[in-house]
């Protein structure tokens, strides 16, 4: 978890490690500034007033081959604004009131200094929401591993290969004359899951097929529509339904004619 002095002392950190992976000693001419300005105004939170342009003319030196003239002079507005935080001020900034020293998000560095997603790779703090989002997707992928939990493919794989185990004891159990119920209790599965199972191959595909979406709920087999959620059994409750249904609607309608 960063401070504020940590993610500052980590973005100097990506901000040298930046010009290690464009493989430069220092800063080509045309980003000299951008990259002095965003690392001067990250020293005028970690070092004090007092001591501030002495380490920003080192870093000038050692970074831009500026001279002390030059970095003076080119970075004095991130040294006035410490001098000015030192002393207490602050400056109205969206209607409030706050340090009058440089802040940058993460997004405008990365626009300012022109930092492609193959770069903030190597980087701590410099990324971009996107990099952070895989990141973070990445990290708790590493703790599922690390407690025993399975990649997604072998967990599919896994998961395909007990049901057609299940399907196959089931079948077999089913022809030596057992109930739903007692197949499902070897099993360790409901009944409804075992006449899942007792499905014909061709719904038990089109089932797969409907889970892992390549085929809609409703799938055209041999010229004709077939739901393979849909079972025989299911489809003659379905019409003593309809005619229990049917005998109350009419009983019902005789009711009200009496009535009128």
């Amino acid at each position: 978890m960063f401070t504020e002095a940590t993610l500052l002392e980590a973005r100097l950190d990506d901000l040298q490690r930046l010009i290690e992976l464009r493989g430069l000693e220092q800063l080509l001419p045309g980003r000299r500034d951008y990259w002095m300005f965003a690392a001067a105004t990250s020293l005028s939170y970690l070092v004090e007033s007092q001591f501030l342009e002495r380490k920003i003319i080192a870093l000038g030196r050692d970074y831009a081959n500026w001279s002390e003239g030059v970095t003076r002079s080119t970075m004095q507005a991130v040294i006035s604004r410490a001098q000015s935080a030192t002393l207490g001020e602050k400056i109205e900034w969206q209607g409030r009131q706050r340090d009058p020293r440089y802040r940058f998000t993460n997004q405008r560095l990365i626009e300012m200094l022109e930092i492609s997603s193959e770069e903030q790779r190597h980087l701590k703090t410099i990324i971009s929401e996107e990099t952070k989002r895989e990141r973070d997707r990445q990290r708790k992928e590493r703790q599922r591993r690390s407690q025993g939990a399975q990649p997604r493919d072998e967990y599919v794989a896994s998961a395909r290969e007990r049901r057609q185990h299940n399907r196959r004891e089931a079948k077999k159990l089913r022809e030596e004359g057992k109930s739903l119920r007692e197949i499902g209790r070897e099993l360790g599965v409901s009944h409804t899951q075992v006449r899942r199972l007792l499905q014909p191959r061709e719904r038990v595909q089109l089932r797969e097929r409907a889970d892992d979406g390549t085929c809609p709920s409703a799938c055209m087999v041999g010229g004709d529509y077939l739901n393979p959620f849909f079972l025989p059994q299911e489809e003659e409750a379905e019409d003593r339904y309809l005619r229990r249904t049917k005998i109350v609607t009419s009983a019902r309608s005789k009711t009200l004619v009496s009535f009128r």
